[in-house]
């Protein structure tokens, strides 16, 4: 049995919260809510940097200017956003670790479109 659910938004950080969300679940992420919100918003601004070479992407992605946007815009104070940033180096899941040294795990990392769209596509066997 196959099931296609097709999500729309017009809001980029929407798509990453449901994906990371189900990555969460799948992964054995065991990620809390705030977790979620910060994963989410390092996945949207490596979307936004997608365009610069991997070594370039990953100094922006955890610049101290890219920290203190995600700050501002996931609303998390910056105490709880150093503290969760920590937690994320430490937490593993079945593809391994979510940050490796400074960098985010290829594995987690997810593309999109620019028109918002997900399409989540569920297979039972």
């Amino acid at each position: 049995m196959e099931k296609v659910i097709k999500l729309s938004t017009r809001k980029d950080i929407v798509v990453y919260l449901i994906y990371v969300k189900m990555i969460s679940i799948l992964h054995n992420l065991n990620l809390r809510e705030k977790q979620q919100q910060v994963l989410a918003y390092l996945l949207l601004y490596n979307q936004r940097y997608k365009h610069l070479p991997t070594g370039e992407r990953n100094r922006m992605l955890f610049s101290t200017e890219s920290r203190k946007q995600i700050v501002i815009d996931s609303n998390i104070n910056k105490g709880s956003f150093d503290n969760i940033m920590s937690e994320l180096t430490k937490m593993e899941g079945t593809e391994g670790l979510i940050v490796i040294d400074g960098k985010l795990n290829e594995k987690y990392i997810m593309y999109h479109e620019e028109n918002n769209n997900i399409n989540i596509q569920i297979m039972l066997k």
